[in-house]
């Protein structure tokens, strides 16, 4: 509006791609459909450029990227399918890239719904890096591994009541009642006494309780490096984003004007090279909003080079006369 185009091979193109939109109604819902589900993929490439996307953005990222393939799928079909398929909108259908790479990337790499922070874990999916993968089993699994051992000295040492213990002091522990202090290994080092019992730890507790303990502490730094590696690879797109997010901008301008022309029963102008203005039945399109459509009279106007190149508008106050120029000027503008 604040900008109208003026140039008619432009505004011809234009036209062309927004009478597709209104022809077509059914392609228009899906593809209303699908802009509704993007995000922002501009602001996205550029936070990821600038190193500042969080996890939740990238999982946002990955979301949008997953409708495009569709978008440009549907619009192509149409194109194989009709003969005037408008030229604009196919060279923007260009630059709606499909980011396959980049979509497996982020859905290989995150968690269905990763958290806002980045130091605090619950961001890489597992499975996508063994390492990653050995840690948050052990932290999930710690209770079975130690009751693996558990099973494992009892069978070795034949010490039926030996159970593993845990407190803050001493960490994990073995604990032997006194009844079966005789069958205790030379491998078990004593670590308190107890009235009915004693704690002992061996070489592979303590490297087990290590592990466990240290766990959690390591799938957050992991995590963390790991989500680094991953936006610097989303970085690289930023450009082709940037080009695809401003073809879909462009898509969805034109969607709205065809949706507009419908809802408003808005009729095609016809652009001549003459010096010539003719509306028949123009209505103003912002008065007919506030008062309705049936309260509106519409007014018809023709000028020309030759017999009407100026109109003096008379009337008595609150007649029509500023909505009546109002009205040309705003249906010029729309043109």
């Amino acid at each position: 509006i604040l900008y109208p185009l003026r140039n008619k091979e432009k505004i011809l193109e234009r036209q062309a791609v927004v009478k597709f939109f209104v022809e077509n109604r059914i392609l228009r819902e899906e593809v209303k459909k699908i802009l509704k589900k993007l995000p922002d993929l501009e602001r996205l490439g550029a936070r990821c450029g600038l190193k500042l996307a969080n996890p939740r953005e990238l999982a946002l990222l990955r979301d949008g990227l997953s409708f495009l393939p569709t978008l440009k799928e549907i619009l192509n079909q149409k194109k194989e399918e009709i003969s005037e398929f408008p030229r604009k909108l196919e060279e923007t259908l260009k630059n709606v890239y499909s980011f396959e790479d980049l979509y497996l990337k982020l859905k290989e790499m995150l968690v269905e719904e990763p958290p806002t922070t980045l130091k605090e874990g619950g961001i890489i999916n597992k499975k996508a890096h063994p390492e990653l993968e050995k840690l948050v089993d052990l932290k999930e699994n710690a209770i079975f591994y130690l009751s693996e051992l558990e099973k494992k000295e009892k069978q070795k040492t034949g010490i039926p009541t030996l159970k593993i213990g845990y407190n803050r002091v001493f960490g994990y522990y073995f604990e032997v009642s006194k009844s079966y202090l005789n069958l205790v290994p030379s491998y078990f080092e004593r670590k308190q006494t107890l009235t009915n019992a004693e704690r002992f730890i061996t070489k592979e507790l303590k490297e087990l309780e290590e592990k466990i303990l240290s766990a959690e502490e390591k799938i957050k730094n992991l995590e963390y490096e790991l989500f680094l590696n991953l936006r610097e690879e989303v970085s690289r797109y930023k450009e082709e984003l940037k080009l695809c997010a401003r073809a879909i901008a462009e898509i969805d301008v034109y969607l709205a004007l065809a949706e507009t022309a419908v809802k408003n029963e808005y009729v095609q102008p016809e652009l001549v090279e003459e010096e010539v203005l003719e509306i028949e039945e123009g209505r103003h399109p912002v008065l007919e909003k506030i008062q309705g459509r049936e309260n509106f009279v519409p007014n018809s106007l023709k000028m020309d080079k030759e017999s009407a190149k100026l109109l003096i508008i008379t009337g008595p106050n609150m007649g029509g006369k500023s909505t009546y120029l109002r009205q040309t000027a705003l249906i010029v503008l729309m043109a």
